[in-house]
């Protein structure tokens, strides 16, 4: 998976279990799943619609969480993220999942909102990795 990285920060997806670990360890740092793995519809919600409201993504946060929780213990966080990727919610998704990243790595404080700052930090971390 490593070779694949750069990919993998452009949130294309691969099939494999390393793959798998790596969204679980991911999803489990930035606050989006249970510690199953599952999908945490009430841990994702709010940012969302902070970003940008929109009654689809509840809809598509419950079908997601139900899909999670259906697959594979190795799976869940995976399939959720996968799911999530392929709603009309995937790039506010993606506005979410970079903003909890940087907050998490101490780049943003915490209650920070999506902005301009976030597309600039997410491209220096990238511009070192890629």
């Amino acid at each position: 998976l490593k070779s694949k990285l750069c990919e993998v920060r452009q949130y294309k997806l691969f099939e494999s279990q390393d793959m798998y670990n790596h969204i679980d360890c991911c999803m489990k740092a930035v606050g989006f799943v249970n510690n199953d793995g599952s999908g945490d519809y009430h841990k994702l919600i709010k940012l969302l619609d902070k970003i940008k409201k929109s009654r689809k993504h509840g809809e598509n946060l419950e079908t997601c969480v139900g899909q999670s929780k259906r697959a594979g213990a190795n799976q869940r966080a995976y399939v959720y993220y996968k799911c999530l990727l392929n709603t009309n919610s995937a790039e506010t998704f993606k506005m979410a999942f970079d903003l909890r990243e940087l907050i998490k790595a101490g780049k943003l404080p915490e209650g920070s909102s999506y902005g301009p700052e976030v597309d600039r930090l997410i491209r220096e971390i990238d511009d070192k990795i890629c």
